[in-house]
């Protein structure tokens, strides 16, 4: 059993700056689940105390079916992955995946068992005798990895582990964590603020904000039932569109506004075209409306030029949202009332 639940996790610094506000959570045994959230928030705070580096003020962590809230990171049985990888400098690669199993006294031909075993699922084959400082960004992040994973752990934990690598090895390496989950079939507990790797790489996630979680779920049940307005414009890439009406804020995804209408689509926005980013297969369109700045996520027009442009949605693409931010329903006069207004806005 590497399920982790968490009661009641309260957390201060000073006395004064409250970071967590009473987390109540429950990490299913096996699940790739994603702390997600903006700078600030408590989520790499709240994996500290899970690994035994931060006590907690009040509650409880339970790994497995054991209490743990009092006992030190070495009496956990957690492995952690860093966002600085944490490597021995003067130790070569071999040396840094065989730290951890000398310190625990695991016999020497287990060890090479183990070390040969893991290099292969990391493909570090040919780097044991490198120092870190002879590697690459992503080959030093899967030597993190491999001494993780060496460990046999209850549980893989990970602060933002892919925030120092570039572009194209952050995507690498969102495939190849992404499949070490499904091979080891280990509980993986994530930290990111990145929402592109919560939703390409978890089974669950947990998004939080001012110490609170704000809502969790699969990704699909996160994007596409957001219960707060804070959920529907942090999630999605570009983040959701908000319109002003009345009490209410409507918020529709980017992907969602078409160039052309259609029997679902009936609802018009016409806007100033004032940007344009052309990215290859799709074109994100930024225009200025009487209503307020609006993303639309559509085909590539490269040749296109126009200064304005008309954009079309349908009563299925809107999330209404109440003054404090809650979802609310989509009540029938609301509905028609803004149904009036944005047919009238061409």
């Amino acid at each position: 059993m590497s399920r982790i639940v968490l009661e009641g996790i309260k957390k201060s610094f000073n006395k004064k700056t409250h970071v967590l506000h009473g987390i109540d959570l429950h990490v299913e045994d096996g699940s790739f689940t994603i702390l997600l959230g903006p700078s600030g928030c408590g989520k790499s705070t709240l994996l500290r105390i899970i690994a035994g580096l931060e006590r907690s003020d009040a509650g409880r962590v339970i790994i497995g079916d054991e209490d743990v809230t009092r006992l030190e990171p070495q009496e956990r049985d957690l492995a952690m992955v860093f966002q600085n990888y944490a490597l021995y400098p003067h130790m070569n690669v071999r040396k840094n995946i065989e730290y951890g199993l000398k310190a625990k006294k695991i016999p020497k031909e287990e060890r090479n068992r183990r070390i040969e075993s893991v290099v292969k699922l990391v493909q570090l084959e040919d780097q044991l005798e490198k120092l870190p400082a002879q590697m690459s960004g992503g080959q030093r992040q899967r030597v993190a990895l491999a001494r993780a994973i060496v460990k046999r752990p209850h549980a893989f934990l990970m602060d933002e582990p892919l925030s120092n690598l570039d572009a194209k090895l952050r995507t690498q390496m969102r495939v190849e964590i992404a499949a070490l989950h499904k091979h080891l079939g280990t509980t993986f507990l994530y930290v990111t603020h990145d929402q592109v790797e919560a939703m390409s790489m978890g089974t669950h996630i947990v998004l939080l904000n001012g110490g609170r979680i704000m809502q969790q779920g699969s990704p699909r049940e996160i994007y596409t039932n957001p219960q707060s307005l804070f959920v529907a414009q942090f999630i999605g890439s570009p983040p959701a569109n908000v319109l002003s009406f009345g009490d209410y804020s409507v918020a529709i995804r980017p992907e969602e506004l078409v160039f052309q209408p259609s029997p679902e689509k009936r609802m018009t926005l016409s806007g100033k075209v004032i940007a344009r980013e052309h990215l290859g297969g799709e074109t994100l369109y930024y225009l200025q409306t009487r209503y307020g700045r609006v993303t639309v996520k559509g085909e590539h027009f490269w040749d296109d030029t126009s200064e304005t442009a008309e954009v079309y949605f349908g009563e299925a693409d809107l999330m209404f949202f109440d003054r404090e931010g809650n979802r609310t329903q989509k009540r029938p006069d609301i509905l028609s009332a803004f149904a009036h207004e944005y047919s009238r806005a061409i």
